[in-house]
């Protein structure tokens, strides 16, 4: 168990209120606190006239349009107080256990004075839902390198310039800030915040500065590393070379005699038009000669003229009126 001291000094905060720091030794190391908030919660076991004590008491605030409860706010202890219709009460703003036994004290003589149906209790059952704290550890702090080789640190500086912290065991978050300050929430007590604070000093006392990562091991995570490669990191990644396809034929392709290309043309044209007159070939050359793939030269057909067959006919005409005459 470690040794609690009440320092001679305060914990003073930017509202002007002073809070009572404390410190322990933890593995030789001195660390320093203070409860600067409690939250309680507990009922005054009766139903309460929240509009009848907005109107008679004047520190009282009752809006129910935007919040169902009355809020009571206190200069001694200062604390506020939140009503409920059921009587259920809940007390923030309390430094320690003995302003909240005080403070719920004097708001049930006050609803009394109002609302007499509402006894008053000698003792009030209450329950510390949350404890604030701030601390110091008294080291610098290397928030990046923390947060790149713990599970459980968000560091966000451009967000926010301390770095959070979830603890499992004991069950809390805190702030982390370089100077090494600390802002411990959601304990329940005073011993759960002080393993706290231990837990966390002995996470963060010797962190490296320019600590590297930690190693991914999920599948996604490959792809994603995968992806962050340079172009030249790529081009380095030995590629496996595969086997040459084979081809769909042994052997080499017989070779192509174009004689006897030619002489299966002018067979195969033969055979559709009929034979071929040797004037024909004089008058109108025909290249049959094979060119790659099927394109080929068509023979030239011969047009008759249209003075030609008028003269033919002046021929017969003339042949027509000799024999006539004879």
């Amino acid at each position: 168990m470690p040794k609690i001291g009440l320092g001679d000094d305060r914990m003073s905060e930017g509202s002007g209120q002073q809070f009572e720091q404390h410190s322990f030794d933890h593995k030789g190391r001195k660390i320093d606190y203070a409860i600067v908030n409690l939250v309680a919660s507990g009922g005054l076991n009766a139903n309460l006239d929240l509009y009848n004590l907005a109107m008679s008491i004047p520190n009282i605030e009752y809006e129910p349009e935007q919040f169902p409860g009355a809020i009571l706010k206190m200069k001694e202890p200062k604390v506020s107080m939140l009503l409920f219709k059921n009587g259920k009460i809940i007390c923030s703003g309390a430094s320690a256990q003995g302003q909240i036994d005080l403070a719920i004290k004097k708001a049930n003589k006050m609803i009394n004075e109002i609302q007499p149906s509402v006894k008053i209790l000698k003792t009030i059952e209450y329950e510390v839902v949350n404890l604030v704290a701030t601390g110091n550890l008294h080291q610098n702090l290397d928030l990046f390198a923390t947060a790149m080789q713990l599970d459980n640190v968000e560091y966000e500086p451009e967000q926010f310039p301390g770095a959070i912290l979830r603890l499992d065991d004991p069950k809390l978050t805190m702030l982390l800030f370089k100077n090494g300050k600390v802002i411990c929430a959601g304990a329940k007590n005073e011993k759960e915040m002080i393993r706290g604070l231990e837990t966390a000093d002995d996470l963060v006392r010797g962190m490296k500065s320019g600590a590297t990562p930690r190693k991914k091991s999920h599948p996604a995570a490959l792809e994603d590393d995968e992806d962050d490669l340079g172009d030249d990191e790529l081009d380095a990644i030995p590629i496996p070379k595969t086997a040459p396809a084979k081809p769909l034929h042994k052997g080499k392709a017989p070779p192509v005699d174009d004689d006897e290309v030619e002489e299966k043309l002018v067979d195969d044209k033969e055979a559709e038009e009929g034979p071929i007159d040797d004037e024909m070939e004089d008058e109108d050359e025909i290249d049959l000669s094979p060119i790659k793939g099927k394109n080929r030269k068509r023979p030239v057909v011969p047009v008759a003229d249209d003075d030609d067959e008028d003269d033919d006919l002046k021929d017969d005409d003339e042949d027509e009126e000799k024999e006539d005459k004879l």
